[in-house]
Parts: structure tokens; C-alpha cells; sequence
């Protein structure tokens, strides 16, 4: 699937939603203080995040609502400013599950055009975890990619009605994600983990992923990952797998591209 030379591509992937993480729960109120860590992702930790990426020179693809990109559009112009990819996330904290068709078509346009005003270009793919036809109606938008699933190892193509279409799925895993590591909940008893255990579990992941020559793709958000420890760990982690033969970065959108090439439409 992948060109030559290339044996695992590596997506960093960041879902920019500052406060609005914590108010994604039906019926749940969010506290002053989870409301405060949500901050800290605009005000602090993503531009740490892109100092980082700057360092190690490497593109991401951050996937912001367009609440966040109108709350803070200096951090999403300062994103857009150093060439990483802009991808969509719905307007707020909306649950697409308990929306009509059109409901989710309106929030994919208003979405879209308040991402597009900022950055003067139209999002090429969202990460929203879909109701049964969100899929199809992402692919009616013109979107190319959908990042949301975790049914596979590599990126395939979304078929509807036995009908191959051009959009793309690009999986993702919790073993890559910042928040299932880095938030605790006391009625599950469960803790906090140090970055040197998350070091662990990314390595251990990684480490089959690119003898297998599959891809790797990180779900972060800057208000946890970005916090001074965490960055350091995920920088070191970024070094080394730069380090082995056959590792490139790349945008989501990229490696979306390269697989609308690859992936057989029959």
C-alpha cells in the first residue's frame, strides 16, 4: 500500500477541543476546574505542542470544533501558520447520535465554514464519532477521509449499499491516545498513568506496527499531551521512530491521499 521506501507512515493526530472535552457527555455539567484544564490546551499547550513539532520537523493534523477555532483563532491561525493540516470536528460538543440527516449535513457546513474562514481552505476530514449515516453524509460534503473507527490496522475504503466510495477510513486506537492514559476516574478506580508507563505502551504498539509494516496513528489533544513531561516523552518517542528506516511522517490527508491511490474501488 505504502510507496517504496516508506514501511509504516506515523500520523500525529491532535483533537484541539480545550473545554469542550469535558462537556461531550449528555446531561453532564463540567466542573470550573475540568473547564480550566481545557484552557490550559489553548492557552498553553498547544503552542508547546507546536514548538515540539517545529523541533523535530514534522507536520500533525489537528482536528478542531469550530466553537474552539472561533473561542481561540489566534491558536488555530498559529496551527494553520506552520503548515500543519486543519480537519473537522463538528461545531461543539454535539452528540451526532440523537441528530436528524439533515441536523448533521448543517453541522458538517457550518463546521466547515467557520474552519474555512480562518484558514482559507475547506477541512478534508473529520474526526466525530458518527451515527449510522454520518459516514455517507461526510462523503455527500466532498470530505475524503473520516478518522473514527477502530475496526482495523490499516486505512480502507467505506463501501455503502455494496458500493465502494471514495471516502477513506484512517483507524485509530486507544493504545495511541493521550486521554485514555492521562485522565482517571474515580467510580472505575482508575489512575493516572506517568509518561514513562505511556512511553511504554506507545513503544510496545509501535514497535509491531512497524515490523508488520502497517500505520500508526495518535489521537492527542494538547491539554493533556502538552503538559512539560508528557511533551518531553512524546518527543523522545517522535526522535526514535524517526530514527529506523521506512518511518515517515505525514498528515492525516496525506496518508488519505496516498490510500485513494492504493486502495482497489472493487
Amino acid at each position: 500500500m505504502w510507496p517504496q521506501g516508506i514501511r509504516c507512515p506515523v500520523v500525529l493526530s491532535f483533537n484541539f477541543d480545550c473545554e469542550l472535552f469535558w462537556q461531550r457527555w449528555p446531561g453532564r455539567q463540567a466542573t470550573v476546574v475540568e473547564d480550566s484544564q481545557g484552557t490550559y490546551g489553548a492557552r498553553v499547550g498547544v503552542h508547546r505542542v507546536l514548538a515540539m513539532l517545529a523541533r523535530q520537523g514534522v507536520p500533525a493534523t489537528f482536528f478542531i470544533p469550530s466553537q474552539v477555532a472561533e473561542r481561540y483563532p489566534e491558536a488555530v491561525r498559529a496551527i494553520h501558520g506552520a503548515g500543519h493540516e486543519i480537519g473537522l470536528r463538528g461545531v461543539g460538543p454535539e452528540d451526532l447520535l440523537g441528530m436528524s440527516a439533515a441536523q448533521q449535513r448543517d453541522a458538517f457546513a457550518v463546521a466547515s465554514g467557520a474552519l474555512k474562514n480562518i484558514t482559507g481552505r475547506a477541512p478534508s476530514g473529520f474526526r466525530l464519532p458518527p451515527a449510522p449515516e454520518t459516514l455517507r453524509i461526510a462523503r455527500e460534503a466532498g470530505l475524503l477521509y473520516s478518522s473514527n473507527l477502530m475496526d482495523y490496522d490499516l486505512p480502507y475504503r467505506h463501501s455503502f449499499d455494496g458500493v465502494p466510495s471514495e471516502l477513506i477510513e484512517l483507524p485509530v486506537t486507544q493504545a495511541f491516545e493521550d486521554a485514555a492514559s492521562f485522565t482517571h476516574s474515580e467510580g472505575l478506580g482508575k489512575t493516572v498513568l506517568t509518561p514513562r508507563q505511556v512511553e511504554s505502551l506507545f513503544l510496545d504498539e509501535f514497535e509491531v506496527l512497524y515490523a508488520e509494516g502497517l500505520y500508526c496513528m495518535f489521537t492527542l489533544d494538547p491539554q493533556f499531551i502538552g503538559r512539560p513531561s508528557r511533551l518531553i516523552m512524546l518527543e523522545r518517542v517522535i526522535a526514535y521512530m524517526k530514527s529506523l528506516e521506512g518511518v515517515v511522517f505525514n498528515t492525516a490527508e496525506q496518508v488519505a491521499v496516498q490510500c485513494a491511490s492504493a486502495i482497489p474501488r472493487a
